[in-house]
Protein backbone atom coordinates (compact mmCIF):
# COMPACT_ATOMS: atom_id res chain seq x y z
CA UNK A 1 0.00 0.00 0.00
CA UNK A 2 1.44 3.38 -1.09
CA UNK A 3 0.45 6.63 0.23
CA UNK A 4 1.98 10.00 -0.61
CA UNK A 5 0.59 12.58 0.93
CA UNK A 6 0.71 16.09 -0.82
CA UNK A 7 1.99 19.63 0.94
CA UNK A 8 -0.64 21.84 1.21
CA UNK A 9 -0.56 25.63 2.43
CA UNK A 10 -1.76 24.40 5.90
CA UNK A 11 0.71 21.25 6.14
CA UNK A 12 3.66 21.60 3.90
CA UNK A 13 5.51 18.90 5.28
CA UNK A 14 3.59 15.41 3.29
CA UNK A 15 4.50 12.54 3.80
CA UNK A 16 5.42 8.79 2.54
CA UNK A 17 5.62 4.84 3.22
CA UNK A 18 7.75 5.09 5.98
CA UNK A 19 5.64 7.18 7.80
CA UNK A 20 2.62 5.58 7.21
CA UNK A 21 4.06 2.11 7.73
CA UNK A 22 5.28 3.81 11.45
CA UNK A 23 1.63 5.27 11.87
CA UNK A 24 -0.18 1.97 10.74
CA UNK A 25 1.62 -0.46 14.18
CA UNK A 26 0.15 2.55 16.21
CA UNK A 27 -2.94 1.41 18.34
CA UNK A 28 -5.00 2.51 21.18
CA UNK A 29 -3.53 0.05 23.51
CA UNK A 30 0.28 1.38 22.83
CA UNK A 31 -0.51 4.68 21.86
CA UNK A 32 -3.65 5.67 23.96
CA UNK A 33 -3.40 3.48 26.95
CA UNK A 34 -3.75 6.44 29.30
CA UNK A 35 -7.29 7.33 27.67
CA UNK A 36 -8.80 3.35 28.14
CA UNK A 37 -9.90 3.45 31.74
CA UNK A 38 -12.05 6.23 30.44
CA UNK A 39 -14.12 4.55 27.65
CA UNK A 40 -17.10 2.98 28.27
CA UNK A 41 -19.90 1.61 25.99
CA UNK A 42 -22.23 3.84 24.75
CA UNK A 43 -19.70 7.33 24.47
CA UNK A 44 -19.08 9.52 21.46
CA UNK A 45 -15.20 10.14 20.65
CA UNK A 46 -13.68 12.28 18.22
CA UNK A 47 -10.45 11.50 16.80
CA UNK A 48 -9.13 14.78 15.39
CA UNK A 49 -5.93 14.40 13.05
CA UNK A 50 -6.70 10.04 13.12
CA UNK A 51 -4.27 9.63 10.14
CA UNK A 52 -5.01 5.64 9.19
CA UNK A 53 -7.22 5.05 11.98
CA UNK A 54 -5.41 2.27 13.87
CA UNK A 55 -5.73 3.85 17.08
CA UNK A 56 -9.43 5.51 16.03
CA UNK A 57 -10.60 1.33 15.65
CA UNK A 58 -9.75 0.38 18.73
CA UNK A 59 -10.87 3.57 20.99
CA UNK A 60 -14.28 2.93 18.89
CA UNK A 61 -13.74 -0.95 20.10
CA UNK A 62 -14.06 0.43 23.59
CA UNK A 63 -16.98 2.38 23.03
CA UNK A 64 -19.36 0.48 21.33
CA UNK A 65 -22.55 0.72 20.45
CA UNK A 66 -21.37 4.07 21.04
CA UNK A 67 -19.81 6.22 18.06
CA UNK A 68 -15.56 7.24 17.46
CA UNK A 69 -15.46 9.53 14.61
CA UNK A 70 -12.14 10.27 13.02
CA UNK A 71 -11.66 13.42 11.14
CA UNK A 72 -8.43 13.66 8.84
CA UNK A 73 -7.38 16.52 5.81
CA UNK A 74 -5.83 13.92 4.25
CA UNK A 75 -8.21 12.24 2.05
CA UNK A 76 -5.61 9.49 1.44
CA UNK A 77 -5.59 8.42 4.60
CA UNK A 78 -9.33 8.76 5.52
CA UNK A 79 -9.34 5.68 2.79
CA UNK A 80 -6.89 3.57 4.88
CA UNK A 81 -8.93 4.40 7.86
CA UNK A 82 -12.08 3.21 6.40
CA UNK A 83 -10.49 0.38 5.28
CA UNK A 84 -8.88 -0.66 8.24
CA UNK A 85 -12.29 -0.27 10.07
CA UNK A 86 -14.15 -2.59 7.46
CA UNK A 87 -11.61 -5.30 7.56
CA UNK A 88 -12.05 -5.26 12.14
CA UNK A 89 -16.05 -4.98 11.24
CA UNK A 90 -15.83 -1.63 13.01
CA UNK A 91 -19.24 -0.60 12.29
CA UNK A 92 -18.99 2.36 14.91
CA UNK A 93 -15.77 4.01 13.42
CA UNK A 94 -16.87 6.67 11.25
CA UNK A 95 -14.64 8.59 9.02
CA UNK A 96 -14.25 12.34 7.65
CA UNK A 97 -12.42 14.58 5.35
CA UNK A 98 -12.08 17.84 7.14
CA UNK A 99 -10.45 20.43 8.89
CA UNK A 100 -10.16 20.66 13.13
CA UNK A 101 -10.68 23.77 13.08
CA UNK A 102 -13.98 23.79 10.83
CA UNK A 103 -15.71 20.51 12.38
CA UNK A 104 -19.13 19.63 11.28
CA UNK A 105 -20.72 18.50 14.51
CA UNK A 106 -23.14 19.69 16.90
CA UNK A 107 -21.99 21.88 19.70
CA UNK A 108 -21.14 19.61 23.11
CA UNK A 109 -21.27 16.16 20.53
CA UNK A 110 -18.58 14.15 21.79
CA UNK A 111 -17.91 12.93 25.29
CA UNK A 112 -14.25 12.83 24.50
CA UNK A 113 -11.79 13.99 22.19
CA UNK A 114 -7.91 12.10 20.62
CA UNK A 115 -5.24 13.06 19.04
CA UNK A 116 -1.72 11.90 18.65
CA UNK A 117 1.28 14.10 17.13
CA UNK A 118 -1.26 16.70 15.57
CA UNK A 119 -1.40 19.66 17.66
CA UNK A 120 2.40 21.25 16.83
CA UNK A 121 1.90 20.55 12.87
CA UNK A 122 -1.32 23.09 12.91
CA UNK A 123 -0.44 26.54 12.57
CA UNK A 124 -3.40 27.92 15.10
CA UNK A 125 -3.35 25.70 17.82
CA UNK A 126 -5.62 27.82 19.87
CA UNK A 127 -8.17 27.92 16.86
CA UNK A 128 -8.16 24.09 16.85
CA UNK A 129 -8.69 23.79 20.72
CA UNK A 130 -11.15 26.22 20.41
CA UNK A 131 -13.27 24.36 18.15
CA UNK A 132 -12.25 20.80 20.06
CA UNK A 133 -14.12 22.80 23.45
CA UNK A 134 -17.01 23.81 21.50
CA UNK A 135 -17.53 19.91 20.05
CA UNK A 136 -16.83 18.49 23.68
CA UNK A 137 -20.20 18.25 26.07
CA UNK A 138 -19.05 20.10 29.39
CA UNK A 139 -17.10 18.15 31.71
CA UNK A 140 -15.32 16.01 28.56
CA UNK A 141 -12.22 14.94 28.31
CA UNK A 142 -9.38 16.16 26.08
Amino acid sequence: MYVQTSATPDYTMGYGEEMLETQLRATAENSAKFLLPYLRPGLRVLDFGCGPGTISVGLARATAPGEMHGVDMEESLIEIARSVAASQRQDNAIFHVGDVTDLKFEDSFFDIAHCRSVLMHVPDTVAVLSEIKRVLKPGGII
